[in-house]
């Protein structure tokens, strides 16, 4: 968010999620650094990559992007469940000191959408383990079908793929992509039966939000 600054006096933007749910903007300029709290983001910060300008003329303006974790060993890719706050998952990674990765979560994300992602990074670098936790946003078939090619990319690049139960919810049910998952005979993360859901998507006291698909705080962690 530019307010009458010219953007030749940008050096460095950092944006950094914090765990309470606000994010921070800061300018590094030759003029000292800025920073912008911003309260109340919403999903969309995590898609595109964009400037908002406000009483601001832009003019010869390239705007461009790193991406700082590349090269981290760990590459997770989830979605709306790899939000950062405390009731994410990555929000509690980050509790626990934890930062060795790459995320890729987005609200929404299904494994089409993350698959194609995975092979735009592919072309930058290759992490040692890939974590793949899809399927709330999938058809069971969809993420057979991508699960596998995620499974087929790893075996051909020698990377460790670990693959990560859904828990079924109310209104989802995650029954057959759970299975797949733990007959796939990769290593797994069994978030089904951390969260003690059943085939009716009940889960243990006080660890599903009110609204019937996103963990609690207690159920993040």
């Amino acid at each position: 968010v530019a307010h009458g600054l010219t953007l030749s006096t940008f050096i460095k933007v950092n944006v950094v999620q914090n765990n309470d749910g606000t994010t921070d903007i800061v300018l590094q300029t030759l003029n000292g650094d800025f920073k912008y709290t911003v309260t109340n983001a919403s999903y969309e910060w995590t898609y595109e990559l964009f400037v908002r300008s406000s009483n601001t003329v832009l003019t010869n303006a390239v705007l461009t992007a790193s991406i700082q974790d590349i090269d981290k060993p760990v590459w997770l890719f989830g979605d709306s469940y790899f939000w950062v706050n405390n009731e994410r998952v990555i929000g509690q990674l980050k509790n626990l000191g934890l930062f060795n990765y790459l995320v890729e979560g987005l609200a929404g994300e299904t494994s089409v959408l993350a698959y194609a992602d995975l092979q735009r990074l592919f072309v930058f670098g290759k992490p040692k383990y890939i974590v793949w936790c899809l399927g709330m946003n999938d058809t069971d078939a969809n993420f057979t079908t991508y699960f596998n090619n995620v499974k087929s990319y790893c075996e051909r690049y020698g990377i460790v793929m670990i693959g990560c139960t859904i828990p079924t919810v109310p209104s989802r049910s995650k029954e057959t992509i759970s299975n797949l998952v733990r007959n796939s005979g990769l290593r797994y993360i069994d978030a089904y039966k951390a969260v003690g859901t059943d085939n009716a998507g009940n889960w243990y006291s006080g660890y599903l939000s009110s609204d019937g698909v996103h963990p609690t705080t207690r159920g993040a962690k």
